[in-house]
């Protein structure tokens, strides 16, 4: 287990669809951001903007505060 947390992607299911691949499976960022933060505590962020067909999840055991 982890002592920081953990981060993931995934491809994302507001993916443009001319351009998804029917093998590859399109994750619902806001179905997954839902679950990490009833699952694995308050400190969940969803990174989904850069330019590509993923996002971004990280859960972090605790807050930190940037100065």
């Amino acid at each position: 287990s982890s002592d920081q947390g953990f981060a993931f992607n995934a491809l994302t299911s507001y993916s443009d669809l001319e351009f998804r691949k029917q093998e590859l499976y399109y994750s619902d960022p806001l179905y997954l951001f839902d679950y990490c933060k009833k699952n694995f505590g308050k400190n969940v962020a969803l990174l989904h903007d850069y330019n590509q067909y993923d996002f971004t999840i990280i859960v972090k055991k605790k807050f930190d505060i940037l100065i």
